[in-house]
């Protein structure tokens, strides 16, 4: 995975590595079950710790940080409380959450005070623009390519392809210098996480050495059988939030709660651009897709009052489970499109047809990464992070991608 995506499993290392540590310096003696309690709570605090964004130590808001990381201790505090009184577990608690707090600020300080400075150069060799790591503009204190080679700042140059061969030889002077150099295509995928689908080409495609998950028999097995365990499993949890939200929207219509359907399906296009048929439940009123926008956006008039709440929490999406375990999906893939704008984003963006190179998914990194497609410029740079995620695929990826999935959810920030 690429710089962007790295970080996550960087910072779950760094804060598990925090904590095991703080265990072992704040208890000797403990039984085996006491043991397997404090490491359940580990995983669940680092995994809500994940879904609040408290393990980002690039955040600048380190004072919200500290009240969500306040308030998840808390629960977890009355966890062990309700489950289990022991005064050396409530000293580890107190030891390990106060201490975690005062290496979160350091930790923070420390890494925002040391993060590279982000310089990008016309063809020309000029100074077009100044950044930080989290890609928030710096002053500029330079004014030229000489002006770098005697600075103390952690440095890094983003160039553009066809730069002219006297600005090659001042980069070249510079790398030997120890400032690190690195083509705005690198650049974008690295601290983007996605990739530039205006300059990609079908070359691009049969030369890249990625893509492992085409020709993995291995990888493509592991997909489905997490796939079908994982549908059914939930498909069991939450049958009662399906029965509930089955009755809400046939209520809508009480007049009409025997003919009024409380299903929604949809051609969609899937693997290898083979058309099936999607089901959602029902979020908007009945229309004519033919008069109405190909789009739906935030305030779609044509969506219900329970399609708001269902929209916005992804309830909608849940009867797709079916459709996974039917093989037509997958958990964890690029949105499966309307057949209709499918065929004319095909026409339209470079490469799209990339992204039938793997089933569709319920959730997928550029459901996570952007907001919901309202027209082509969004399906643009969407598929940027779908053709990302197909090429840089892993279960690492996955995981990270079915947290913030929780994060969204959990935030209601659906449409």
């Amino acid at each position: 995975m690429k710089k962007r995506y790295f970080k996550h499993l960087k910072e779950i290392f760094i804060s598990l590595l925090i904590l095991m540590t703080i265990h072992f310096l704040s208890i000797k003696y403990l039984n085996i079950f006491e043991e397997i309690l404090i490491y359940i709570i580990i995983v669940f605090s680092l995994s809500l710790y994940y879904i609040f964004s408290i393990l980002d130590f690039d955040s600048f808001h380190l004072k919200s940080d500290i009240l969500y990381l306040l308030g998840i201790n808390i629960f977890m505090f009355s966890i062990i409380k309700f489950f289990y009184v022991d005064k050396e577990i409530f000293l580890w608690f107190l030891i390990s959450t106060s201490s975690f707090i005062m290496i979160k600020i350091f930790l923070s300080n420390m890494i925002r005070n040391s993060q590279k400075t982000l310089i990008f150069i016309d063809f020309n060799g000029n100074i077009e623009a100044v950044f930080n790591e989290n890609l928030e503009a710096k002053t500029c204190a330079f004014k030229s390519l000489d002006d770098l080679r005697e600075t103390d700042e952690v440095l890094e140059i983003i160039y553009k392809s066809f730069i002219s061969s006297d600005v090659l030889d001042k980069l070249f002077e510079l790398k030997l210098l120890g400032i690190n150099i690195i083509e705005y295509f690198d650049f974008f995928e690295q601290y983007q996480g996605k990739i530039n689908i205006d300059i990609i080409s079908k070359e691009w495609f049969l030369k890249s050495k990625e893509f492992k998950l085409l020709h993995s028999n291995f990888s493509k097995c592991f997909k489905r059988s997490f796939d079908l365990i994982t549908s059914i499993s939930l498909l069991i949890l939450l049958l009662p939030l399906f029965l509930l939200t089955y009755i809400c929207i046939k209520l809508e219509t009480p007049k009409e709660f025997f003919s009024s359907p409380a299903f929604f399906k949809q051609k969609r296009i899937g693997l290898l651009g083979k058309e099936f048929t999607i089901i959602k439940f029902r979020s908007m009123k009945i229309h004519d897709p033919k008069i109405y926008s190909k789009y739906s956006s935030k305030d779609d008039k044509r969506i219900t009052k329970v399609g708001k709440i269902i929209r916005k929490l992804r309830i909608d999406e849940l009867p797709q489970l079916f459709n996974v375990i039917k093989g037509d999906m997958s958990l964890i893939g690029p949105r499966p499109e309307w057949n209709e704008l499918g065929k004319e984003y095909e026409q339209l963006l470079n490469l799209y047809t990339l992204r039938y190179a793997m089933k569709p998914g319920i959730t997928g990194l550029a459901q996570v990464m952007y907001s919901y497609g309202a027209n082509l410029d969004d399906a643009k740079r969407k598929l940027e992070y779908d053709i990302y995620y197909i090429e840089y695929f892993s279960f690492l990826l996955d995981l990270i991608i079915i947290f913030k999935t929780i994060k969204i959810v959990v935030f209601g920030r659906g449409v």
